[in-house]
C-alpha cells in the first residue's frame, strides 16, 4: 500500500512539474510576441511619471526585453493602487554598462519633469521609488545604484536575477557581452557582488521554485532576505506572481 501511495505522489509531482513547464513555454511564446508590438508600426507605449502621491514602481525587464514585455504587470500593478513606470533601457542585448547608463538617463529625464512641476528630486521621492528587475533587468539596476551610488537609497526587488551567474548563458557567451558578464564568475558580477558588499542595498530578492533558466542558487547571494515563490518557470515569474505576493513585496 506504502508503495502504491509512493508511486502516486510521485506521478503527481511529476504531472505537476510538467504542467508547469508547459505553461512556461506558452508564457515564453507571449513574452516574446509582446516584444513585437515595440515595433514602431504599432502606438508607442507611454512609459510613465515619477508620483508624489503614491509608491512609485519602476519596472526594469530582462535579457532580450523591450519595454512592452512589462505592459501586463504594469497593468497588474496599477489596479492594485501603485504608480508605475517602465524604464526603457533599449533591446536588452548589448553590455549591461549600457544599459545601466540607458536606466541612469531614464530616471535623470522623470527628475527634470519632477524638478519643472513640484520642485522635488529623486532623493526626495526616495521613501517613495521600488526598482523592480526581472532577470538580467536586476542586474541593470544594480549596476546603475553602483554608476550613481545615490540610487542605493532605494529599494530593488529582484525576481530570478543570476546574481552568481547562470551556466545557460554560456551558449551565447562567444559572441554576446550581456551573456558574457552572467557567466558565473565573469569579471562583471565579481565587481557587482563587491560593490554590494562595500556600499550595501536595500535589496530583497525573489526566486521561482524550478527555473531552468536561473537556477535556484544563482538567484540570490547572502545576507539579503530571499524567498522562494511557488512558480515553476522562468519568464513566468514576470507572468504569474500572486496579487498577494505583490503587495506584500512592495509594502514600503
Amino acid at each position: 500500500m506504502d508503495s502504491i501511495w509512493l508511486r502516486l505522489i510521485t506521478f503527481l509531482l511529476i504531472m505537476k512539474i510538467l504542467f508547469g513547464l508547459i505553461k512556461e513555454t506558452g508564457w515564453t511564446i507571449y513574452y516574446f510576441s509582446l516584444c513585437l508590438f515595440n515595433l514602431p508600426i504599432f502606438p508607442s507605449l507611454t512609459l510613465g511619471e515619477l508620483s508624489r502621491d503614491k509608491l512609485n514602481i519602476i519596472l526594469v525587464y530582462g535579457f532580450l526585453g523591450m519595454p512592452k514585455t512589462f505592459l501586463p504587470l504594469k497593468k497588474r500593478l496599477e489596479k492594485l493602487g501603485y504608480n508605475v513606470l517602465i524604464a526603457d533601457v533599449g533591446w536588452t542585448v548589448k553590455d549591461i554598462f549600457i544599459h545601466a547608463q540607458k536606466l541612469i538617463l531614464f530616471l535623470e529625464n522623470r527628475e527634470i519633469i519632477l524638478k519643472k512641476n513640484h520642485g522635488q528630486t529623486i532623493n526626495n521621492l526616495k521613501n517613495k521609488i521600488i526598482f523592480f528587475g526581472h532577470s538580467m533587468g536586476g542586474l541593470i539596476i544594480l549596476e546603475a545604484q553602483r554608476l550613481n551610488p545615490e540610487l542605493n537609497k532605494i529599494k530593488v526587488i529582484t525576481c530570478g536575477t543570476p546574481i552568481n551567474g547562470t551556466p545557460i548563458a554560456y551558449t551565447c557567451s562567444s559572441f554576446n557581452k550581456a551573456a558574457k558578464q552572467m557567466t558565473p564568475s565573469s569579471d562583471f558580477l565579481k565587481t557587482l557582488k563587491q560593490d554590494i558588499k562595500t556600499n550595501g542595498r536595500q535589496l530583497e530578492q525573489l526566486k521561482a521554485k524550478l527555473d531552468v533558466v536561473v537556477p535556484h542558487h544563482s538567484s540570490s547571494i547572502l545576507y539579503y532576505q530571499s524567498q522562494t515563490v511557488p512558480i515553476i518557470g522562468h519568464v513566468a515569474l514576470v507572468f504569474s506572481l500572486s496579487d498577494e505576493l505583490l503587495k506584500k513585496v512592495f509594502k514600503s
